[in-house]
């Protein structure tokens, strides 16, 4: 999910763009209706039209946020060596979470927010689309062989978001994986782990 232009949205657009930086850096229980609205500049009456409730506001971000991914995830193409691969599912994860700041605080805040609330819809989603991903790939034959392919998926993704959920502890000891070079460290964290970890 690239930044965006505010100017360039819809306005049923412009408000889940502001929601999903409110629910970044308030979380859910703390974001009004109020303080969505005032920020987009549109009435309340206006996010109940489009969204229904906060609770259908929250899912459109969350589905926004899974359409990133997939779109890029998707476009992964599964052939030729391992490392070329490696490097292209690598900039698939990047080009989401690496470029945008609200997309990272939001699936922080929603993995730790939902485990305190029962809810896991956005990490069920992004496990269950690593785990497609993963299977296309099985099924070119690049892959080990697994006993546990949703365990492999979690690992995956436990691997790939470990520093957006440890972020704010990360950021003292390990600039380098935010800095300017965040997307060059990263790729490059991404391709070992495919390597060593899932390829023949």
């Amino acid at each position: 999910m690239s930044p965006v232009a505010m100017a360039d949205l819809t306005a049923k657009a412009k408000i889940r763009h502001v929601a999903l930086g409110l629910f970044a850096k308030k979380g859910f229980a703390a974001t009004s209706m109020r303080m969505v609205a005032q920020k987009a500049g549109v009435s309340p009456a206006l996010i109940a039209h489009h969204y229904g409730s906060k609770d259908g506001l929250r899912t459109a971000v969350d589905q926004a946020v899974l359409h990133a991914f997939g779109t890029e995830f998707e476009a992964v193409e599964v052939k030729g060596p391992s490392t070329e691969i490696a490097t292209r599912f690598g900039h698939a994860i990047n080009k989401v979470v690496i470029h945008d700041q609200d997309v990272r605080s939001y699936i922080r805040r929603s993995f730790l927010d939902d485990a305190l609330s029962g809810r896991s819809n956005l990490l069920d989603a992004l496990l269950e689309m690593v785990a497609r991903t993963l299977e296309r790939m099985q099924t070119a034959g690049m892959l080990r062989q697994a006993e546990d392919t949703t365990w492999r998926a979690m690992q995956v993704l436990l691997v790939v978001f470990g520093p957006t959920i440890f972020e704010p502890a990360l950021q003292s000891r390990m600039p380098q994986l935010f800095g300017e070079k965040a997307v060059e460290q990263r790729l490059r964290a991404n391709v070992g782990l495919f390597e060593r970890g899932i390829f023949k």
